[in-house]
C-alpha cells in the first residue's frame, strides 16, 4: 500500500497496549463459540475485573479491532494459537507485539521514527519528539490534522508506553532505549507471515521493513535466519547468491511446532 492511501487512525489516542488482557481474552477466545459469547464474558461477567463497564467495552472492541477477524465463529487464528501454546510469556509478549505494531501509524512510527533513532545512536526518546514527528505526517496525512493537540499527545503517551510495555524502552519520564534481543520463535513468526503475504524473494524478505520493529539490519537479519536452518527454513548464502526456502506451508503450521 502507497503512503497516499494509508489511513491513520487515532486508535492509540485513548488505550495503550492491554497485554495482559489482549493475553486472557485470547486465551478465553478460544473456549468460546461466537463473538457475541466472548463480549459477553468480557462485559457482563468481568473476567479482566475492570471496574467501569464503558472501559470494558473499550478493551473488547479495541483488541478485536487489532487481533481478531471478523468472522462471528472465532476461527483459530496463528496468533490464538501461540497465546495457547507452551511458549514463555515473554515469547508470547514478543509476538504480540509484532501483531500489535502492524496498526498503520504505530508502524509509522516504529520504522521510521524509534528505528532510525536507535540506530542514530540516541539514549532516550522524548514524548514531544514523537508529537513533533506526528505533526510532521500532516504533510502528506491530511486526516492528522483533524486531530486535536490533545489527541497527539495521548497518543504519544500511550504509544512510548506501549513500547514500555513490550520492553522495547525503559524508564518513567524519560525513555531510554533497551537492549533488544527477539527470540527464535519471534523471528520465526515474523518471516513465515511476509511469507504467508507472498513476499518470497530472499532480498524481499532480507530488506523488508518489519524487521526495523525489532531494530535489525540486514546483518542481523542473516543471523537471525542462519539460527534458523535448518530447523524451521533452509537458508544458504553463498557470495552473492542466497536462497531462503521455508521447510513448512504457511504460520499456521509453523505455529503449531512452537
Amino acid at each position: 500500500m502507497s503512503e497516499e492511501e494509508v489511513l491513520f487512525k487515532p486508535n492509540l489516542s485513548n488505550g495503550g497496549s492491554f497485554i495482559w488482557e489482549t493475553k486472557r481474552i485470547l486465551e478465553e477466545y478460544s473456549e468460546l463459540n461466537s463473538m457475541e459469547e466472548l463480549e459477553d464474558r468480557v462485559v457482563s461477567d468481568n473476567i479482566l475485573n475492570k471496574s467501569s463497564e464503558t472501559y470494558r467495552k473499550n478493551i473488547i472492541e479495541k483488541i478485536k479491532k487489532r487481533y481478531l477477524p471478523e468472522e462471528d465463529n472465532l476461527p483459530e487464528t496463528p496468533l490464538v494459537k501461540v497465546m495457547n501454546s507452551d511458549l514463555t510469556d515473554s515469547r508470547k509478549d514478543w509476538i504480540l507485539y509484532y501483531e500489535f505494531s502492524k496498526d498503520d501509524l504505530v508502524y509509522e512510527l516504529i520504522v521510521n521514527f524509534i528505528n532510525v533513532e536507535y540506530i542514530k545512536g540516541s539514549t532516550y526518546v522524548k514524548m514531544e519528539d514523537v508529537v513533533d514527528y506526528i505533526k510532521q505526517l500532516e504533510e502528506n496525512h491530511s486526516e492528522i490534522e483533524n486531530w486535536s493537540k490533545k489527541t497527539v499527545v495521548r497518543i504519544a503517551q500511550h504509544f512510548l508506553a506501549s513500547l514500555k510495555n513490550f520492553g522495547i524502552l525503559e524508564g518513567s519520564k524519560k525513555k531510554k532505549f533497551k537492549f533488544i534481543s527477539p527470540p527464535n520463535e519471534v523471528i520465526v513468526y515474523a518471516l513465515y507471515s511476509l511469507i504467508d503475504e507472498g513476499i518470497e524473494r530472499s532480498e524481499d524478505i532480507i530488506n523488508h521493513d518489519d524487521w526495523k520493529l525489532f531494530m535489525m539490519d540486514e546483518d542481523q537479519v542473516r543471523r537471525s535466519l542462519g539460527r534458523l536452518s535448518p530447523e524451521f527454513i533452509r537458508y544458504e548464502k553463498r557470495g552473492s547468491v542466497e536462497k531462503i526456502e521455508p521447510k513448512y506451508d504457511s504460520l499456521e503450521e509453523v505455529v503449531d511446532e512452537f
